[in-house]
């Protein structure tokens, strides 16, 4: 696994388990990546709906809704799988 860092796990005890956790450089990465593809998702989404309709309120709930269920989902994939089923 490179550039993942094991640390001692305090809680456990034991120096024979190790914590296995992506470094901070990774994960900005990867929130970096999902955050853009939900604002690119927002963006376009409200660009595609506001020609059909004068008003720009539906137009921005749309993209907000589907940039919302875009983090939504992502947010629960990282934070609620187990590490080895992603």
């Amino acid at each position: 696994m490179s550039g993942f860092g094991t640390a001692h796990n305090p809680v456990i005890g034991s120096p024979g388990l190790a914590v296995i956790a992506p470094t901070f450089n990774e994960v900005d990465h990867i929130a970096r990546l999902v955050c853009g593809i939900g604002t690119l998702a927002n963006v376009g989404m409200a660009a595609y709906l506001f020609p059909w309709n004068s008003d720009w309120v539906p137009a921005a709930l749309a993209g907000i809704a589907v940039s919302s269920v875009w983090l939504y989902v992502l947010t629960s994939v990282f934070t609620w799988t187990q590490p080895g089923r992603r």
